[in-house]
């Protein structure tokens, strides 16, 4: 055992007496080190609920249809073969050996004989795609020939109206020129070739004599025969032409030529059952003092925009009355709807009443109106300007609004009558009877009635 260090201790203190106490070590204890059990917590299992169960029904394979396999042979090993024996030697021989003897072989010939007859069909069969693609040109009319034949003024020529039947226009070739006399006079070759480029078009048999006779006449220095030709020429203009109509070829026959322009002004011709755009010639319209004359007003608009259409007509003519006053539509007169270049029906899509004349009683009380076919009227016309006193031209002004791009006005002026001016009439006069049409910025057509057409 070791026993600590011994201290000093202090001095005694004067007058004590220091008693040392001996000093008494006790033992030391040691407890046992108890280790209690572990006491451990029971785990409760709680049983799960059976679950439902599961269907898991089997996916259907989704069949496909197929079709049988069918084994069918190839033909390349006989092929093979036979293209193997074309080119070995003894195929070519001209003797063959075999267990019956030595013969001649002809398959050699026979094989030379397919190949010839395959090429030959093959050949007949080209020849005849490209008559089929060629056409039957055996009812065109043949080609002029340098070396012409005598001229049919000097043969017998079967008449035209025997030959064929007035040809009939396919669409798309009514824009051929015009033959006028003018024409056939100074490049009769020219009108020849128009002809010619015509009958091939239409298969008219009829166009290529003229044009033949035309050719053969220049080139033998003969003269035209007038009675064959002017039927064809006249049947020709009425068909196929649409260009600006100059002096008829011959015979006297006159055809309404077409509008031209943003802005047309045309008259009715009721000999011709058609609208004449421009001054209405002789023969082609007959009226007497007093009638209606139509007139027809187009131009090309822009849908939405308005315009002021002035509407001006000759009141006299070299001091003669000539047109008392705009009269408007007759609704009887069903034709100058349904004619080429009318709107196509006699229900207006606008309508507006025309006003009165204050020196004139004639269009008192009346009921006078316009009629407008793609488009609406704004206002009332106004005018006539001027109102009295007339001697050369009246106006009258008319707003209206575009719905379309292509407009048509519709009246008619009403020809001076003898008995409401002292004796004289629209008959009298000796100068063309002008009516114009301004229409905005859009332009201006002239019109006009020539002295011939009105009777008294």
């Amino acid at each position: 055992m070791v026993h600590p260090p011994t201290q000093k201790s202090p001095p005694p203190l004067p007058g004590r007496t220091r008693v040392r106490l001996p000093s008494l070590r006790l033992p030391q204890l040691r407890l046992p080190r108890l280790r209690l059990p572990g006491l451990s917590r029971p785990q409760l299992k709680v049983p799960q609920a059976p679950g439902a169960p599961s269907l898991s029904l089997p996916r259907p394979r989704r069949l496909r249809p197929t079709l049988p396999a069918i084994g069918v042979p190839s033909p390349w090993p006989a092929l093979g073969r036979f293209f193997n024996r074309v080119a070995s030697r003894d195929f070519w021989a001209p003797a063959r050996s075999d267990t019956t003897g030595t013969g001649r072989d002809y398959t050699r010939f026979g094989v030379l004989l397919g190949g010839f007859s395959l090429m030959a069909l093959a050949m007949l069969g080209v020849v005849l795609i490209a008559v089929l693609l060629s056409g039957d040109d055996s009812q065109a009319p043949g080609p002029a020939s340098d070396s012409p034949s005598p001229s049919p003024s000097l043969s017998p020529t079967p008449s035209p109206t025997t030959r064929t039947t007035t040809p009939t226009p396919p669409i798309g070739l009514t824009d051929r020129p015009w033959i006028d006399a003018q024409l056939l006079q100074d490049n009769p070759l020219a009108a020849a070739d128009i002809l010619w480029d015509t009958a091939q078009a239409t298969d008219a048999d009829e166009l290529g004599w003229a044009a033949n006779h035309i050719r053969q006449a220049v080139a033998n220095g003969g003269s035209l025969d007038d009675g064959s030709l002017c039927p064809i020429l006249d049947r020709y203009n009425a068909d196929y032409s649409t260009g600006q109509a100059g002096d008829p070829a011959c015979s006297g026959a006159l055809v309404a030529p077409p509008p031209q322009g943003d802005v047309s002004l045309g008259i009715w011709a009721n000999e011709l059952n058609a609208w004449w755009f421009g001054e209405l010639p002789d023969g082609a319209a007959t009226y007497r003092e007093g009638d209606d004359a139509p007139f027809l007003l187009t131009w090309a608009a822009e849908p939405g925009a308005e315009y002021t259409v002035e509407i001006t007509y000759a009141c006299g003519v070299d001091g003669v009355p000539a047109i008392d006053i705009l009269s408007g539509v007759q609704p009887a007169d069903t034709e100058i709807f349904d004619a080429e270049w009318g709107p196509g029906g006699n229900v207006p899509e606008a309508a507006v009443l025309l006003p009165d004349t204050p020196d004139l009683t004639i269009d008192d009380g009346s009921v006078r109106l316009l009629y407008m076919y793609g488009g609406d009227f704004l206002l009332l016309p106004e005018g006539p300007d001027p109102a009295e006193g007339c001697q050369d031209e009246r106006t009258i002004t008319v707003p209206v609004r575009a719905d379309a791009g292509e407009m048509i006005l519709m009246g008619s002026v009403q020809l001076a009558h003898s008995g409401d001016h002292d004796g004289q009439g629209a008959a009298d006069a000796t100068a063309v009877i002008s009516l114009s049409a301004s229409v905005g910025t859009v332009g201006t057509a002239d019109a006009g009635i020539e002295p011939g057409v009105i009777a008294p």
